[in-house]
């Protein structure tokens, strides 16, 4: 993480004082599995809700201790863990393109 501070600037600042200050830290975050049955339908809810299609798959994501950042980040890590295994019915809807965004 302190590399990718370092070299491609994810957090403000020029020293590891302005970092720390800065409180970020870059995580990979994978939000739709090539895998997952749900892919299609996840990636056009994304892009319906604005993101680019590339936004899905593997990118850094830039996450702060505080509430706002994890706001920010919490559609993102539902619809990264939806399954249905666990949300059945909404899957359900998901699978027949009857979701709403």
């Amino acid at each position: 993480s302190w590399e990718m501070l370092y070299t491609y600037g994810f957090v403000a600042g020029s020293a590891p004082h302005d970092w720390v200050r800065t409180g970020g830290r870059p995580l990979r975050f994978t939000g739709v599995s090539e895998t997952d049955e749900l892919m299609q339908q996840k990636l056009a809810l994304l892009v319906a809700l604005g993101a680019d299609e590339t936004a899905a798959f593997e990118q850094w994501v830039d996450v702060n201790a505080n509430s706002g950042s994890a706001t920010e980040m919490a559609p993102l890590l539902r619809l990264a863990n939806l399954n249905s295994r666990d949300q059945p019915e909404m899957c359900t809807e998901l699978r027949e393109w009857r979701a709403d965004p």
